[in-house]
């Protein structure tokens, strides 16, 4: 009987539930603001908008598969990909319902569908490759970076800074 092979030794422990609930805090918040802004009624964005409309949609469905990558929930990429297009999908689908008084648009379904096809895309690009060393070291920059966001003042400044961006694209016209 061949003796068993030994596991190599963890480098970091085990990353604990709690330091996942801000992600899946921030997934809440901007799953109810994402709903609410595409399916408001008769809204738009206005012909003095300088941004695409197909632009927001598909930056807005990248953010949402980052963020419901990072919650944790789901270990596998493409799962997440998966979900996160059935949900573009059906965000888009229903606000062809008849009290929301908006269209189902193609062309929106289309850059809701790309902006989570980058976003996987990005996700697969930074997936850990190569031997055991590399898998430990992307491990340790993984667990800094959810412990960076465990922090509510990383939060607070990040909404800050969205605050301040916003007030300055209202001040200056683009």
């Amino acid at each position: 009987m061949s003796p068993r092979p030994q596991r190599a030794p963890e480098v970091l422990p085990r990353v604990e539930r709690g330091h996942r609930r801000p992600w899946r805090y921030a997934l809440l918040v901007y799953a109810v603001a994402l709903t609410v802004a595409t399916h408001w009624p008769a809204l738009t964005l206005g012909a003095a908008s300088p941004v695409s409309d197909k632009l927001v949609h598909a930056l807005a469905f990248g953010a949402l598969t980052i963020l419901l990558w990072r919650t944790g929930w789901f270990q596998r990429r493409m799962t997440v990909t998966l979900v996160a297009l059935a949900w573009a999908t059906l965000d888009e689908t229903t606000q062809g319902l008849p009290f929301i008084r908006r269209h189902v648009s193609w062309p929106d379904g289309i850059a809701n569908g790309l902006g989570v096809v980058v976003a996987a895309a990005w996700l697969w690009a930074a997936a850990p490759v190569g031997g055991a060393a590399n898998r430990a070291r992307l491990r340790v920059e993984s667990f800094a970076f959810d412990q960076l966001w465990t922090r509510p003042e990383t939060w607070i400044r990040l909404a800050l800074a969205g605050f301040v961006a916003a007030g300055v694209g209202v001040i200056v016209p683009v």
